[in-house]
């Protein structure tokens, strides 16, 4: 992989839910938020050491909570994704969802997140107000259970 004097711009992405699979939905979103994994580490001593301090002791990890945003389109399936879990189907409202970060050419895939087993926590509809000039954008918040990082 050739290294690059300049960071990709943030802009160039695309969302997959339903991961890589062929039948995934690409949905148009304007931002991504809470992209990263949290490591949680404990302290622990003998009672025997020398040093009157704890050692740092890694445990497990979590991934944040995920926030997409687009732009109100004509279309319903952040919101029916959201009624499979308000109406109990656990098992049937996980989904793989790939992030994208594409190159200047929007060819070319240069960095991509993997979250494994996401589920929407919130839907949060737009802000309306008769003297805006804003574009209505509806938000959803993601749990997953694993994230993954892969450069192409």
């Amino acid at each position: 992989m050739p290294e690059r004097e300049r960071p990709y711009s943030q802009f160039n992405f695309r969302v997959k839910i339903g991961g890589n699979d062929g039948t995934s939905v690409a949905a148009g979103f304007q931002e991504v938020s809470g992209l990263g994994v949290e490591q949680t580490a404990t302290e622990y001593r003998n009672g025997n050491e020398k040093e009157n301090r704890p050692r740092k002791i890694n445990t497990t990890y979590s991934v944040p909570d995920v926030t997409l945003s687009r732009g109100v389109i004509k279309a319903s399936n952040l919101w029916d994704w959201m009624n499979k879990v308000q109406n109990g189907k656990q098992a049937e409202s996980l989904e793989d969802v790939v992030i994208e970060l594409r190159d200047e050419s929007g060819e070319n895939v240069a960095v991509s997140w993997q979250l494994t087993n996401a589920r929407p926590l919130s839907y949060s509809g737009p802000t309306l107000s008769g003297a805006g000039t804003e574009v209505a954008v509806e938000e959803l918040v993601l749990a997953c259970e694993d994230i993954d990082m892969e450069f192409e």
